[in-house]
């Protein structure tokens, strides 16, 4: 029988049990992989040369998530479709498994949840100078909804100190320069000032009016 060459996607949540199967066709030798739930649980390519399939094998290897299982199957039947299907049976010499374990998928989200974390703790500092040396400058301003700290959850008060730093710029207490100047600074990126349609509104105590 003619010899085909495999690369099979199997998703995290890819089930034998409960019986994948060739589903939809992408092109004339590539299928998304269904199950009997008509869940997607992964792709698969069938090539006719062995250095096509690790080409291609790389290149998915660069797009795929880390909780994704890449395997390369030699596999002989009639068609594409049938080796595609015996690839997903288990049924040829499986020449290469490229994956990682479930551990090794939890810790690398762990690392990098904290390394997240890190960042945002760094830049919260970096807002509350930035209020505070702004309120010195403008005492009229209302100090009245400056963001409480939130420490279980330095992500979360990250996103509101950096609506209230907006209300400062939109409000005439930052100018643009700053705005710039300090976004430089933050180990983690947030919206535009000049775009964003969030932000606290900013009072004037002196005049009650808005400090612009």
């Amino acid at each position: 029988m003619p010899q085909h060459f495999v690369v099979l996607t199997q998703y995290e949540d890819y089930d034998r049990d409960r019986g994948a199967y060739v589903g939809r066709d992408i092109t004339n030798s590539s299928w998304a992989i269904a199950d009997s739930k008509y869940h997607l649980a992964g792709l698969i390519g069938v090539f006719e040369r062995e250095d096509a399939v690790r080409n291609n094998s790389k290149a998915r290897c660069e797009m795929d998530s880390p909780e994704s299982i890449q395997q390369l199957w030699f596999v002989r039947a009639l068609s594409k479709r049938g080796a595609a299907s015996k690839a997903i049976q288990g049924q040829g010499e499986l020449l290469e498994v490229r994956s990682l374990s479930r551990q090794e998928v939890a810790q690398n989200k762990a690392k990098d949840r904290e390394e997240s974390v890190r960042k945002s703790r760094a830049d919260l500092v970096r807002y509350r100078t930035l209020l505070e040396e702004t309120h010195k400058k403008y005492p009229h301003l209302s100090r009245e909804h400056i963001p409480e700290p939130d420490p279980d959850h330095p992500q979360r008060e990250q996103v509101y100190l950096d609506r209230y730093a907006i209300g400062l710029y939109r409000c005439g207490a930052l100018t643009s320069r700053e705005m710039d100047l300090f976004r430089k600074t933050l180990e983690t990126g947030y919206s535009d000032h000049r775009q964003s349609k969030n932000f606290v509104e900013i009072i004037n105590q002196h005049d009650e009016g808005r400090c612009a």
